[in-house]
């Protein structure tokens, strides 16, 4: 099913995902996913950030390479990133969590309305660390003001 996925034909199939879903029992080597995160088609990182919903800190080995998906062309897939990355990241991930944040501007409303949620949800470590890291990455933002005066430091 995974080579089915990676074709570069591959115009994304949520029937597919969801078998996919189903091999990926307790056994299933979940670096496999890494073919799906690298690919360069969108459907197919949309469709690797679905199944990765379901895994959990499990994930953490592979944080970084999840976090090429936030700049992905697929909404979906920086949609349903945010919230891998809610589940897989530690007070090591700052910069990542500061990206996460970062999608509050993104050009998508659903991608905008998830981090949203994101917010909402976070533990308090992830978010004061991702409004540190957001302030770094844009300077002479909002978030920069949110560092200043929310305790995010």
């Amino acid at each position: 099913m995974i080579e089915t996925i990676l074709e570069p034909s591959f115009e994304g199939d949520g029937v597919l995902a969801n078998d996919l879903l189903k091999e990926f029992g307790p056994e299933f080597p979940k670096e496999n996913v890494r073919l799906l995160i690298a690919s360069p088609n969108p459907e197919v990182q949309a469709t690797a950030a679905f199944l990765m919903t379901f895994w959990g800190f499990e994930l953490h080995p592979f944080v970084s390479e999840i976090a090429t998906l936030l700049e992905s062309k697929n909404s979906r897939a920086r949609f349903d990133v945010t919230e891998v990355l809610l589940g897989c990241t530690t007070p090591d991930d700052g910069e990542i969590l500061g990206r996460v944040l970062i999608l509050l501007d993104d050009p998508h409303i659903g991608v905008r309305w998830k981090v949203a949620q994101w917010i909402c949800v976070a533990q308090y470590w992830q978010l004061r660390l991702a409004g540190r890291h957001a302030a770094r990455l844009r300077p002479n933002s909002a978030f920069e003001i949110l560092e200043k005066f929310c305790c995010l430091r």
